[in-house]
Formats: C-alpha cells, structure tokens, sequence
C-alpha cells in the first residue's frame, strides 16, 4: 500500500530518517516535521521515525490533508527501551536506534527506490551516520560538539559537572576512535552542519560537499501567530523577563535566576516567570528564596505549546542563558514575539 502511493509519480524518492519528528510541537520535533513537510513540497518523502510518534502524524497528514508524506515507525525491542529513559543511556539508544532505522529503510528501498537517504536530527559528529553505508547519503544538520566551559561548572553543581566531563570523553571517543564514524561520515555524499564553528572544525578534514543551515526554524503561520499575540500585549506596571526552557542544569535557569536577583537590586518593578518543568525545578524554587527573590519569580509549570506562546508574548525581554546548545527554536520563537533576547557569548 505505502510504496504504492510513494511510486504512483515520477517525483524524486527521499527516505527521510527523523527520530524527533511530531506536528504542534516545538525544539527537535517541531524542527524534524518541519523539514519533513518542506521537503514534501518538492519530492515523495518516506518517513521513518519512532513509533510513538506515527499516529500524531498521521492523523495530521489525514487532517491537514498533507501530500507526498508516508510515514514508518520503529523501535528497539522493549526490553532495550529502558535506556532512553533518564539521561544515562539515551545516548546509546539513539546510536542503535539509527543503526535500526538505517536496515529498515534498506529493507524499503526494494519496493521504493530511493534516490537519496537524510539521517536528519540526532545528527552528531561522534556518532556514525549508518545510513551513508547503502547509497547516496545527506547527513546532518550535524552537531553535538558543544562542551560546556570549565568556568561554568560551579554552577552546574557536582554531579552535573561530573556528567559532563563524562559527555566530552564520549565525544572524544566518538569523534578520534569508534571506527564506523569517521567510515560512514566520509562517506556522505553531502554533511550539512549546524553552524560555521562546526563546519571549521570537521570540514577541513572531510572530502563531502558541505553546506551550513541552522536546524531551527518557524512556519509562516507559526510567525503570524506570535505577531497576533504580541500585538494583543497591554501596558504593564512591570518588566517582565522571560525563561522558557526544559529545568536542566545545561539550560542556564538557575543563571537567569542569579542575574534577575542582581537586577532586582537596581530596579524593582521588575519579574521573572520562567516557562517549563524539568528535575531541577525545586532546585530552583530554593535558589530564589535563598536570594530572596520568591515572591517577584513565577514558575508556571510546562504548558502547551500555544499556550506557553501567549505566556511568553506577554513578556518584555527573553532570556536565554543556555550554556551548551547553539540554536534553538525558542529564540526563533521570542523574536517572533518581538522580544529583544538577553544571551551568552558561547552559544546562544
């Protein structure tokens, strides 16, 4: 039935490797549907993804009567699933998850023959791109070499200090001995990175076609929603800072918290609500009553995400002091809302 409706045109056949990839959502699922229905536009795209994500998609792809898209789930056998639980494994189930993703679209290709393969998010440089091993291959945006610095770690607290000396080995492992990385990365037709500091460290090295396209972005109507809700924003007797973000120590909440507490000092008419939920929510919840600050701080929980615009909108800055990630779709997101975005130096 699938590679009926794939083969019934004489578009190109792309096999689109997404493991984030959800409609009406935001950070890497958003971004994985997005390139999923952009590409769609122009070619047949076959899309594999995890499981848990099929029926979302294609109950959208029925309601908003999308084309061109036909969608396959899969997954580890359940008894390797606990990995991805928690951060202490996730990154070994995505390396095999990939490895599975690739012998399923090798197994498609029978029935479809695909003019390209797209290992799209997840891309890492530590990490192989199984895919560029059975044809012609595109791979990335590519990332996953950010390192938070030394100096930052005392506020990441022990033990995530200790889980990050522990990401840079992984990496550098990855990056300098795992074998199928360098092989299959070499042997993509064409690497997509992430940024220009991505591309300077691993282009140099690689005989690939390169291209630089940051991963995030919004919809037209995504923008003229935001553009609404920010201009339905009333006069308000305070500042409002803005931190949306998941509660991890990598996010910087507890910085925005610091510097909000530094501020407070100087003006008074100012709070911070601080959109999202995460294992270090109470953390934070301490760290405001320790400066004193508890009662000009709102933590509104995770919200939907429509709903966590119009809280967002109704803000006057965004701050965004994450200490490791490079882009992000929340910063596409405040600018959309008009915001003017407060960020480090190192990444954001």
């Amino acid at each position: 039935m699938m590679d009926q409706l794939i083969l019934k045109n004489k578009r190109k056949h792309i096999c689109l490797i997404a493991y984030s990839c959800a409609p009406g959502h935001g950070s890497e699922e958003g971004v994985g549907w997005g390139w999923a229905t952009g590409l769609a536009k122009y070619v047949n795209i076959c899309l594999i993804t995890r499981k848990n994500n099929v029926k979302l998609i294609e109950k959208e792809i029925l309601s908003a009567k999308i084309s061109h898209i036909s969608v396959v789930g899969v997954d580890l056998p359940a008894w390797l699933r606990f990995w991805k639980r928690g951060a202490k494994g996730v990154m070994l189930y995505h390396y095999f998850w990939h490895l599975l993703a690739a012998r399923t679209a090798v197994k498609l290709r029978k029935p479809i023959p695909f003019d390209l393969f797209h290992h799209l998010n997840f891309a890492l440089s530590w990490q192989p791109c199984w895919i560029a091993l059975k044809g012609k291959s595109v791979c990335g945006p590519l990332d996953g070499v950010g390192i938070i610095p030394p100096k930052f770690w005392p506020i990441l607290g022990l033990k995530n200090s200790l889980k990050e000396i522990i990401r840079a080995s992984i990496i550098w492992f990855g990056e300098k001995i795992d074998p199928f990385v360098q092989r299959t990365h070499n042997r993509c037709n064409t690497i997509i990175y992430r940024t220009k500091f991505i591309a300077n460290r691993f282009s140099a090295t690689k005989k690939n076609n390169t291209i630089i396209i940051p991963d995030v972005g919004l919809d037209d109507q995504s923008i003229k929603y935001l553009i609404q809700l920010s201009e339905k924003k009333k006069p308000k007797k305070k500042i409002q800072l803005i931190f949306m973000g998941r509660f991890v120590g990598r996010k910087g909440a507890s910085l925005a918290i610091m510097g909000f507490a530094k501020a407070k000092k100087y003006l008074e008419s100012i709070e911070l609500v601080c959109i999202g939920d995460g294992p270090e929510k109470q953390k934070l919840q301490k760290l405001c009553s320790h400066l004193g600050i508890s009662s000009s701080v709102k933590f509104t929980g995770r919200l939907e995400r429509k709903k966590a615009w119009a809280a967002m909108t109704k803000g006057d800055i965004f701050l965004y002091p994450s200490l490791r990630d490079a882009v992000a779709t929340v910063i596409i997101e405040a600018m959309g809302a008009g915001l003017p975005i407060i960020c480090l130096d190192k990444t954001g």
